[in-house]
């Protein structure tokens, strides 16, 4: 009997067959399969692309392709054409029923899917190469090398001492055969096959060099390559970066960041290369000679018909520029993942041993520890760096740990955000740039959430310690390879000498917020165990303090924006806006709304300023069958780019939640994964009880009588909590309560209105071991205190959530009905939106908002 997985093989297998046999196979046209493409903004193939609105079938795209010199077809999304002349690998191929879309010229074609290609091999490939002469080759510009170890234009290299011409080297270049030919320092001559990247190119100012036969022409400069084409290309060497044609005018500029006039020489590898130098994320080409640059994603409803960008580039009248208030937008391929948890410190620099000797860039007006590490990323780097305000620095070697010095060293404004720091004179800030193809979901990976044990939460009455163990397993994760990494040697162009020039980005020392001076020049203070931004400060001084008296400031306040994902998977979406967070009446609220029911079921939310990494899951989701969009809107705000701390004494007065299935957020969050991602490195729960009026597990009262507060930590799956419990029979959500934490070196004390005080510790014993770590699974604590990984620095985070994977175990009775979802169930979200009639009611206006009147950071 053939058991049920090889069934579903079997099955698979047959419905490749049969679609390979209604697909049908065209004397020079082979079918591959169907392939996963990652993002939209890096495109499996990256030689050209078209979109056949009504009319596309494969022998169409087939014919776009074969006329350009393409071998690869790939159809997608029932109307898109894509060409590569590179066959795409055995580990992105799919389902074939994951390529499901019929073509929009012929319903008995399939054309591919969401984020899924059909791909075809065809052996009728057009040669588009056209071989050039000397007198007829095409410049393509100006480039800049790191080493001599790693040139642009590696193949070959001659060098015509005294009578170096274009045309020589052109000449040389040509009777080797290779397709690029380069010229530097006025009499060397490099060829290669390979197009250097835009992402190498530089100013034309800086190739200033006359050719040594030739002082009227210019061959390179100083670490920079004058670049040749020996051979007609037929293909706009960055169409794999297009996006699309948009509207653009005057009066409503698409791209507003940045402008240049290419004065009769503007083609879109010329636009985008100006951009990307000037760290924007996006370039536009429009009519006659403009470029546009600008940071923010086009919106979807500025866009056009294609056929309105239709006017040749007159640097290259083969390939459109936009047209008449229109811009044909690309893509510069700097991402835009965010630099949180990211961190490594602040080092000591030096220009006869840089920390980060790979690249270096200067972005005057927009540099951000954000922009340089997402540059850095783009080019294949491990470490970023920022420096003096304006500069940005990429590597492969972390950082030696002799080097560090304080985080007060590293305080000079960013000018792209003042709020930012970007080092200081001789002061790198370093961050570990991500690896994106491991680190981070995918919206059209649909990962499913699979099983979460919560283990019976706490019973105890008040100052009793217990220890919690759950275990939440993560969304299956598609294996891929890591991204080749580029080791420079150690041989760099010039560098600064020792003595730096003036700068407008001058070295900022904050205050502390009680405006008592450093403890080096205060004759009464005491320096105490807390640490405050990297910095000490006296015992006994306030060091945050907020009334709530106005609207919430942005210098102590960020939102985040995103929809929760791993670990705990709560059923919200948070946002920035007045409907979910605001201040009032000397009070800070969040409340939760619910989003339409027809647009959790079917729409797409991709979040504008998501706080997260773009085009992944906690920033763009598309709706399908019973993966629905987050069902509730709500609201968290956090210091982590104004205000941390290590030790102290946190007091917040607020009045909890009531309304089923609701979740006071009031935490502390790490400042840095010191330790490791998510719960690795911590989270400190000042006060948390269940919104439910009424919540039993086991035969005990869980819901919002019953009070927890402590720790939570873990490894991968394997989460636990050490919880202090207090109950109070009528609710936590009737009065205000002061909520206070003491956090020392060898304490955590939790206490209610200044009473019932305990602390999580005992004498002797390592926070991992009283939680219930083995010895082998605690290492990665080891290098830490006894309270680690409770001592690094935290900031403070507030909010309201819902529903999620952690916190109402299953089985559990509301009110007399069993909770509507269970924890290990793909339809977790869509069965509670299912039961909202059960729970909705329950949430009334002014009971289900969590409101905080002050909150209060004391320095032990």
């Amino acid at each position: 009997m053939m058991h049920g997985i090889s069934r579903w093989k079997a099955s698979i297998f047959t419905e490749f067959l049969l679609l390979l046999a209604a697909i049908g196979v065209d004397g020079t046209l082979t079918y591959l399969g169907c392939f996963r493409e990652q993002t939209k903004e890096n495109r499996l193939f990256k030689g050209d692309h078209k979109d056949f609105n009504n009319i596309l079938s494969p022998q169409i795209c087939a014919n776009y392709c074969e006329q350009r010199g393409f071998k690869f077809i790939g159809l997608q999304y029932s109307y898109e054409c894509f060409c590569s002349n590179t066959r795409p690998t055995f580990h992105l191929s799919a389902y074939e029923n994951e390529c499901n879309m019929q073509c929009a010229g012929n319903v008995h074609d399939i054309c591919g899917g969401g984020l899924r290609l059909s791909v075809y091999e065809s052996d009728n490939a057009v040669a588009g190469v056209t071989t050039l002469t000397a007198d007829n080759s095409r410049y393509v510009g100006c480039f800049k090398e790191i080493s001599a170890a790693t040139r642009l234009l590696p193949n070959e290299q001659k060098n015509f001492v005294g009578d170096l011409t274009v045309e020589k080297c052109i000449s040389h270049c040509l009777s080797k055969g290779f397709d690029y030919a380069g010229t530097q320092y006025g009499f060397e001559c490099f060829c290669s096959q390979e197009r250097p990247s835009f992402k190498r190119s530089a100013n034309e100012e800086t190739c200033n060099k006359p050719c040594d036969g030739n002082k009227h022409q210019i061959c390179g400069g100083n670490w920079r390559l004058s670049v040749y084409e020996t051979t007609e290309q037929a293909r706009n060497p960055v169409s794999s970066n297009y996006i699309g044609c948009f509207y653009d005018s005057n009066l409503n500029r698409l791209l507003v960041n940045a402008y240049k006039d290419f004065d009769g020489k503007l083609t879109p590898e010329a636009c985008v290369s100006f951009c990307y130098r000037g760290g924007y994320r996006y370039a536009g080409v429009q009519h006659k000679s403009n470029c546009y640059c600008g940071s923010e994603v086009p919106l979807s409803n500025k866009r056009s018909q294609e056929t309105e960008c239709d006017l040749p580039c007159p640097g290259d009248g083969s390939i459109y520029c936009g047209g008449s208030a229109r811009s044909s937008v690309y893509y510069t391929e700097i991402t835009d993942y965010s630099e949180d948890d990211r961190l490594l410190g602040c080092y000591k620099d030096s220009d006869k041993n840089r920390i980060l000797s790979g690249e270096r860039l200067v972005f005057n007006e927009n540099n951000t520890p954000r922009l340089c590490m997402n540059t850095c990323l783009s080019l294949n780097y491990k470490f970023s760096g920022v420096q003096y305000g304006n500069e940005c620095y990429c590597g492969n070697r972390r950082p030696p740990r002799d080097l560090e010095v304080a985080e007060r060293d590293c305080l000079t404004p960013c000018p792209g955000d003042k709020r930012k720091k970007c080092g200081g004179g001789w002061r790198l800030l370093v961050f570990e740039v991500p690896d994106v193809n491991t680190e981070y979901p995918r919206p059209n990976e649909r990962p499913v959430l699979v099983a979460q044990t919560t283990q019976k939460p706490t019973t105890q009455r008040a100052t009793q310690r217990t220890t919690q163990r759950t275990t939440t397993k993560a969304p299956a994760t598609q294996k891929t390879t890591k991204r080749n990494t580029y080791r420079p040697t150690t041989r760099q162009p010039n560098r600064e000498t020792s003595t730096k020039p003036p700068t407008k980005y001058t070295t900022y020392k904050p205050t502390l917020l009680n405006n008592k001076p450093d403890s080096q020049s205060n004759a009464n203070c005491v320096t105490s165990l807390t640490i405050v931004n990297g910095k000490s400060v006296c015992k006994g001084d306030l060091i945050f303090k907020e009334n709530f008296d106005e609207s919430l400031s942005k210098e102590k306040w960020a939102h985040e924006i995103l929809m929760p994902w791993l670990p705990d998977y709560e059923f919200i979406v948070l946002r920035k806006g007045s409907a979910n967070s605001y201040v009032e009446y000397g009070k800070f609220h969040v409340k939760p709304t619910l989003q339409d029911d027809e647009f959790i079921r079917k729409g797409k939310l991709e979040l504008y300023g998501c706080t997260r990494v773009p085009s992944t899951l906690e920033c763009e989701r598309q709706a399908a069958a019973f993966n629905i969009l987050p069902p509730v809107e709500s609201a968290r705000i956090t210091t982590k780019y104004s205000f941390s701390f290590k030790y102290g004494k946190v007091n917040v007065r607020a009045k909890l939640p009531l309304g089923d299935w609701i979740i006071p957020e009031i935490w502390l969050e790490p400042k840095r994964k010191v330790y490791g991602p998510s719960y690795t490195s911590g989270r400190i729960r000042i006060a948390m009880a269940r919104g439910n009026r009424n919540l039993q597990f086991d035969g005990q009262e869980i819901g919002n009588s019953h009070l927890e507060s402590g720790v939570l930590m873990g490894i991968g799956n394997n989460i636990r909590g050490r919880t202090i419990t207090r109950q109070k029979s009528d609710g936590w959500y009737r009065n205000f309560h002061n909520y206070t934490v003491i956090w020392s070196p060898d304490e955590l004390i939790f206490l209610v209105d200044g009473e019932q005080q305990e602390s999580i510790l005992r004498y002797g014993s390592t926070l991992a071991e009283l939680v219930g770590f083995d010895e082998n699974s605690a290492k990665i604590w080891k290098s830490g205190s006894r309270i680690a990984p409770f001592d690094q620095e935290f900031y403070l985070s507030f909010g309201l959530s819902v529903g999620g994977m952690r916190d109402f175990p299953d089985n559990s009775i509301s009110s007399g009905k069993v909770k509507p979802w269970k924890n290990s169930d793909v339809k977790a979200m869509a069965n509670f939106w299912e039961s909202r009639h059960d729970w909705k009611s329950s949430w009334e206006e002014e009971k289900a908002k969590l409101q905080i009147e002050h909150i209060r950071v004391y320095a032990l």
